[in-house]
């Protein structure tokens, strides 16, 4: 009876210690995982301050400098003065050598908009969150544990609680070299080898329907590294004369290539602001929605190093 007792009470201790071992494994995942959600090539830190048109040494008086004036439009830019970046992942999102996670963030700022007719400078305060969903798998990676993404959704950006919401219907991307890229959902699963790829000497068309039947003015903004901090680049959209919901803009990648550098991931936003916003006065409301997505912009045949890595470019 005693050897019995001896025996279930060392299963016991066993068991218990291969449960402790098992959450510790699956801390330690968490860990690794998150690790390499903020240097990722596609969902590092940059990747989603992509509408960000500040910098930690640009005070709110110069905001306007940067990027240059919109040609035919006002003049504007946002400074974000607090940021809140969290990813989201539990024990209960890691099984096997499967996980999930989500990245939000909130932040708050200020717009500002010169009036150029009236020869002043309206503020606006910025009041946005972000969401994304990434799926990962387990390899025989040497970084993170062999941890790696295998999907991500696009990052939806948008305004809490406007009284006039916009949001995005469709984004199309078509590039000189014959790269097709769509987005219809926020909520679509796009894999590493989905996300476009441009060459050097691209050009790219972007065309933007909007959801909501409002009056509101389109940029895209693109050249945002994931990790790097230089600032990108924001260009206005072209408006649909007979049509106020369909914009058209056209970008250059060799604009977002690094020198000495045959292959880098960029992040570019389709960002929508309510018209009321950039042409109103002191009583305008500030509303915005943006997709933001990664693009590789590489010469032919090359790919990309392991994920994560702290020489990545």
């Amino acid at each position: 009876m005693k050897k019995l007792a001896m025996l279930l009470c060392t299963i016991l201790v066993l068991t218990g210690l291969m449960g402790l071992q098992c959450g510790g494994d699956v801390t330690e995942d968490i860990e690794q995982i998150r690790d390499l959600l903020l240097n990722s090539y596609f969902t590092g830190d940059g990747s989603d301050r992509v509408t960000n048109d500040s910098t930690a040494d640009v005070e709110a008086s110069m905001a306007l400098l940067f990027p240059m004036p919109d040609s035919g439009h006002q003049k504007w830019g946002r400074v974000i003065t607090s940021f809140g970046r969290y990813v989201d992942i539990s024990e209960d999102d890691v099984v096997g050598d499967s996980a999930f996670a989500v990245i939000t963030n909130y932040f708050q700022g200020t717009i500002y908009v010169r009036d150029i007719e009236n020869d002043t400078v309206w503020e606006h305060p910025i009041d946005d969150s972000t969401y994304r969903r990434i799926v990962l798998s387990r390899g025989k990676g040497k970084l993170f544990r062999g941890w790696k993404i295998e999907k991500i959704t696009p990052v939806k950006i948008w305004t809490n609680n406007p009284t006039t919401a916009v949001e995005i219907a469709s984004v199309k991307i078509t590039s000189t070299s014959g790269e097709d890229f769509e987005i219809t959902s926020t909520v679509d699963w796009y894999g590493p080898d989905d996300i476009p790829r441009f060459t050097p000497e691209d050009t790219v068309t972007v065309e933007v329907t909007l959801a909501t039947d409002v009056e509101a003015w389109a940029y895209l903004h693109h050249g945002r590294h994931f990790r790097l901090k230089f600032r990108h680049r924001r260009e206005v959209f072209n408006r649909d004369e007979q049509d106020h919901k369909k914009f058209t803009g056209i970008w250059v990648t060799a604009d977002d290539y690094l020198l000495n550098r045959d292959i880098t991931v960029r992040h570019a936003a389709i960002d929508i602001i309510l018209a009321e916003t950039l042409d109103g006065d002191s009583a305008a409301e500030y509303s915005s929605y943006a997709i933001a997505f990664p693009y590789v912009v590489a010469k032919e045949g090359l790919e990309l190093p392991d994920d994560g890595g702290e020489d990545n470019q």
